[in-house]
């Protein structure tokens, strides 16, 4: 398999995790995502959350699977970042591909956090995420 798509609701592993909202969640899957090699990597293709409460103008998206990136002078688990913007949803015609920390994936873990990493509050409602995983030649 060169490719591959996630669906991503922050709800999806409640049962497990009983503390998921829309802002922080973890993810378990129904088997290990072997995705080893120094070609892997993988992006948010597309995300939908609730309204933002917040007074925050950018949102970015934290993810424990990733490799470290150099953001604002020290290493974070960033996995996007994107403007807050009132929508039903964004596509990225231009994903931003990292290469995942791990060969295996049993779980995701993931928070939104605003501008100067502060807690994001939303409405009522789920957060959705679709990843896509890749190999590169």
């Amino acid at each position: 398999m060169r490719d591959f798509h996630i669906n991503i609701k922050s709800s999806d592993s409640i049962t497990h995790f009983p503390e998921n909202n829309s802002s922080a969640f973890t993810i378990s899957f129904p088997i290990d995502l072997h995705v080893g090699g120094d070609n892997w990597r993988f992006a948010v293709v597309d995300i939908s959350h609730p309204k933002v409460i917040s007074d925050t103008k950018m949102l970015t998206l934290y993810c424990d699977a990733v490799t470290s990136s150099i953001v604002d002078g020290e290493l974070k688990e960033i996995l996007r970042r994107f403007p807050n913007k009132r929508f039903d949803g964004v596509a990225y015609s231009a994903p931003q591909y990292i290469k995942p920390k791990t060969e295996r994936i049993a779980q995701m873990s993931f928070t939104l956090r605003g501008d100067n990493n502060s807690s994001v509050e939303f409405e009522p409602g789920d957060t959705f995420l679709t990843l896509h995983f890749q190999i590169d030649f």
